[in-house]
């Protein structure tokens, strides 16, 4: 309920930014010749670097200085970054948030010096959503739900389920929107299939987005719980977490996993083990995710009114849902997601 209670919070806030006319709202001003600066959460993940790559390409490709900077998973950091790209006479500023509610300094500063901002991959808190002229993401809600539901149909087809299903989630940060949304998400793909099994569900496992974060305590876990049955990875970056836990305990092929952010090496190895444990890997596009930022940056700074550029305040990208049985079409060696 308190999920929920967010979530249509949430919206209620980035709707009625589309009839305001304060921080949603940019000055007119030229694109072309504009500098934009990138507040990244941070580099250590290969999917933020290739958020990162993907907002270096639209930039070069639209002719607009860039300025970046790594925020090292520090919202104090980020607050004292984006201040400073103010100073740097910055025309617009895409930020990848650290915490949902951490970086209030900095959107204050950017509000009162009229620069309008990006939000994209994490969400800011609902209180917070007023002060962005676009949030830049996939619908993690639905992607989640999507890897939900493929899991309780694998679930369905084992005939030997005579008792709840004992399930962990593996999350970022307690409390964390993004962690609440793809959990929501999740269990209401899973509840949306016809029987699904019903879920004995266990105390989330925080990872922190890392895989070392998430090691000892998904080992824990597994360790208290070894008829285990279920796991839903909230991000491929804790996934060798997941593998390796599970793997020292002899239990990697006794469970049935779904994650999110569509690795390539996730694909790969569906394509190479088609009968598990990994069954579903919900898409993030984090390139396409930096590309579209940066075009809604150039939007606000081109004077373009957010009921035209970003409907409501939120623009999604498309993304699919890989498979065992898709993994093969999919796969692109040459990208990492």
């Amino acid at each position: 309920m308190q999920r929920r209670n967010l979530a249509i919070a949430f919206i209620s806030i980035i709707s009625s930014m589309a009839l305001s006319s304060c921080a949603g709202e940019a000055a007119p001003g030229d694109a072309k010749s504009s500098t934009i600066a990138f507040a990244q959460r941070n580099f250590a993940s290969d999917w933020w670097t290739s958020q990162t790559e993907g907002v270096r390409a639209a930039a070069k490709d639209s002719g607009v200085s860039l300025l970046e900077s790594d925020g090292r998973g520090d919202p104090v950091l980020q607050n004292s970054l984006v201040k400073n790209y103010i100073t740097k006479g910055a025309n617009a500023v895409i930020l990848n948030p650290a915490d949902p509610r951490g970086v209030t300094p900095a959107l204050k500063a950017l509000k009162e010096a009229n620069i309008p901002l990006i939000a994209v991959n994490s969400n800011l808190d609902p209180s917070l959503a007023e002060y962005a002229y676009c949030y830049v993401a996939e619908d993690q809600v639905a992607t989640a739900a999507g890897v939900g539901k493929e899991l309780a149909n694998v679930l369905k087809s084992r005939t030997n389920l005579k008792t709840p299903v004992k399930a962990v989630m593996v999350g970022g940060f307690p409390g964390e929107v993004v962690t609440d949304l793809r959990t929501k998400g999740f269990l209401q793909g899973y509840e949306s299939a016809a029987d699904a099994p019903e879920l004995k569900m266990l105390p989330t496992v925080y990872g922190q987005w890392v895989a070392d974060t998430a090691l000892s305590a998904l080992r824990e876990v597994a360790t208290g719980n070894p008829d285990l049955q279920l796991i839903f990875v909230a991000s491929d970056s804790m996934l060798p977490a997941v593998q390796s836990a599970l793997t020292g305990l002899g239990m990697w092929d006794k469970v049935v996993i779904g994650t999110y952010d569509g690795a390539m090496s996730t694909v790969k190895y569906m394509m190479d083990h088609p009968n598990g444990p990994i069954f579903a890997d919900g898409a993030n596009s984090p390139d396409v995710q930096g590309k579209v930022a940066l075009e809604m940056a150039i939007a606000a700074v081109g004077g373009k009114p957010q009921s035209e550029a970003c409907p409501g305040g939120v623009k999604y990208i498309s993304t699919p849902l890989y498979t065992p049985r898709n993994a093969a079409e999919h796969f692109k060696p040459e990208q990492k997601f």
